[in-house]
This record gives structure tokens, sequence and C-alpha cells, in this order.
């Protein structure tokens, strides 16, 4: 039989540990320095995913992340060459200039080796990872360079025009044995057309992403990382993940973070409270689900 108690609770905004972590590592990661315990909140390791109110103060044992502060979602812009190697976002930047001051990032698009062109940047991993899952309306524009007969690229064009979301491949230039071509798509990752050309039995060899909707590469200096400003939809959907990521909740008044998720009131019941000016709920064994 479950025994109950009354606790003193105060409405407050929270969110998942994960999710504020989220904002400087990916979500994978996130969780992973939770379970190795190099996650600390208020000076304690935080030995699982739990709730935390904006107050709290998050850090890591990392050398280039130490507070981890709630910020808003950014983008940066960069052009990377061929040759260059983007999986490390940060190594990336400290190869295009070492002197750059530029908080820990996190790259949307993805570029092979090979491939040269954009790079998008955000300081949030909540927000990459959404922009990578969404239709965010924002079309890549490649060039792209095959040595093959002009009929064998032709007839790769109408096949991927099928398979892939191709909004326009165009012919712009036919040398001896080799095409370029033009190709409008509606996706952020390079190695989605090159192996679409490649299951043809072609390679192309020459890949440069020209622009990811509004933002381009022209007269984009090569040893910079620029701030660029967000579009309306971009925006929109940062200020809908920072409302997701964020609940109210009753959470107990004299002590402050890392809560387990399960003890959160809906929203509903929070306004319930509020209307009959309430401050005091009684919970069944309610130290059992603060403390478990």
């Amino acid at each position: 039989m479950c025994s109950s108690a009354t606790v003193q609770l105060r409405y407050t905004q929270v969110e998942l540990l994960s999710k504020r972590l989220s904002q400087h590592l990916t979500s994978s990661d996130s969780k992973k320095w939770i379970r190795e315990g190099k996650v600390f909140v208020n000076g304690k390791v935080a030995q699982r995913n739990a709730l935390i109110t904006n107050n709290c103060v998050v850090t890591l044992n990392e050398p280039n992340v130490t507070n981890v502060q709630k910020t808003s979602a950014q983008l940066w812009i960069a052009y990377k060459c061929r040759g260059v190697d983007s999986t490390d976002v940060n190594k990336f930047i400290s190869h295009i200039n070492p002197t750059l001051n530029i908080p820990k990032l996190i790259a949307i698009n993805k570029l092979s080796s090979y491939s040269q062109g954009v790079m998008l940047m955000t300081n949030n991993g909540s927000f990459a990872q959404k922009l990578r899952q969404l239709d965010t309306g924002l079309t890549s524009i490649y060039h792209l360079k095959l040595y093959c007969h002009l009929h064998e690229a032709m007839s790769a064009v109408k096949y991927l025009k099928k398979v892939l979301p191709v909004h326009w491949i165009s012919l712009v230039k036919q040398g001896w044995r080799s095409v370029w071509l033009k190709c409008t798509i509606n996706n952020f990752n390079d190695k989605t057309l090159i192996n679409g050309f490649r299951s043809r039995g072609l390679l192309p060899s020459k890949v440069r992403l020209d622009s990811i909707g509004p933002y381009k590469v022209n007269r984009l200096d090569r040893t910079e990382v620029l701030p660029v400003k967000l579009t309306k939809q971009l925006a929109k959907i940062a200020n809908k993940l920072e409302r997701v990521n964020e609940s109210i909740a009753l959470v107990p008044l004299e002590t402050d973070g890392l809560w387990p998720p399960r003890i959160i009131s809906t929203k509903q019941s929070v306004e319930l409270m509020k209307t009959n000016n309430q401050t005091e709920i009684v919970i069944p064994d309610v130290k059992k689900h603060i403390e478990s």
C-alpha cells in the first residue's frame, strides 16, 4: 500500500539535462557523457539523465567546454576546400584559421574529403539534428564533374530524378569524355548524390556545393568562419525546439535540480493548481519519487 506525504512544490521551467548538453554536443554524446560521470550539476556528478532548472550550473569534464549555458541556436558558414577533412568540426575550424575564437560547433551538412564548398555549422546539437531530419525548404546547389559520355550522364540523371529529392539537373559544360552538371537537390549530404551516380557506374571526380538556400560561398574568404542570420523558417524551427525542450513542472521548493523525469506534472495540473492558489500537493511515496 502506498504511503502519502505532503511536500511543498514550486512552479518553474525545467528541461532534461541531456537537452541542455545537446546545445554543445550531439544527442548521443550527451547521454554517453552522463553515463561516464563527466557531467556535473551544481558541482555534483550527474549519475543519470534528470530534470534541471534554468538556475542549474552544468559543467563538463572537458578542456574546451566548462560552463554549459543556455544559448539560442545560431548559424556559422565556412568554405571547405578539397582534400580537407571536416569530420571533426573544431579541427576543421583550426585548420582554416587557428586564431579564430569560436565556440564548439556542430556541422549541419557533411562534405566528403574530396568535396568542397559550403559548410553550415551551429552551436546547438538538437537544432542540427532537427534540420537534418526535416524538410526545411532549403535546396542545395551542387556542381559535379563526371568523366563519361553525355548520353551516359543523361541516363544517370533520368534515374536520379526518380529516386532522389532532385528539383533540377542541367548540363553546364561538355568536354571530351567529361561533363559538368548543375544539380539542385533537397538534401544536405553530398554522399546522397555521389552514391546515386555511383549506383549507375559513374563516380564524380569533382563535387562542389555552391549554396544551401540563401547561404552561398560567393566572395567568402577561405580563412573565415562567419556568423549568418537564420531564415524565418529556421528561426521558427529553433524557437519551437526551445519551447519543446522546456516544460512547466512542480518541483521541491528546498532543492534545485536533478529530479527524475517522472515527477513532472502536466501543464493542465499546473494551471489547475495556479487557479486554486495551491502551494502544496500530496504525492504517493513522494520521497521515493524524488530520490529514486
